[in-house]
């Protein structure tokens, strides 16, 4: 999802999760302390907001992550005196982006951080060669 928020200026304001552990459903909204298109930032609130309303033990039938109030980036943002100044993530930037383009010419499947290997979220086309 963040990637697709990434090739134009779009941004979001707010992160939400929908959860379906049997067949009841949870739907739950965040928002974020400034717009965002940076996947670490949008899956970070999206986890605080399962943490918050589900138990981790529990089996999720279903887990939807999704990006609201979206704008364009270039509207403003109300500044703090209190509050920290936003960081910027120009590295974090870089390295989303340069796993965008590995992803695009390579496949889906071809780059994914080591916790979700041989995991049951669904990237079960991944081979991985063992060594004895």
């Amino acid at each position: 999802m963040a990637t697709r928020l990434r090739p134009g200026p779009a941004r979001c304001c707010r992160a939400g999760a929908h959860q379906k552990p049997d067949l009841k459903s949870i739907s739950r909204q965040k928002p974020l302390p400034w717009p965002s298109h940076l996947a670490r930032e949008i899956g970070g609130a999206a986890l605080e907001l399962v943490k918050a309303n589900w138990s981790l033990d529990a089996p999720i039938r279903m887990l939807t992550v999704t990006a609201l109030n979206l704008t364009d980036g270039r509207e403003g943002h109300q500044l703090s005196l209190l509050e920290p100044e936003r960081p910027r993530n120009e590295k974090r930037e870089r390295l989303e982006q340069s796993l965008d383009a590995i992803r695009r010419k390579y496949g889906k499947t071809s780059i994914a951080p080591g916790n979700v290997i041989k995991n049951d979220i669904g990237l079960e086309d991944i081979e991985i060669e063992e060594k004895p």
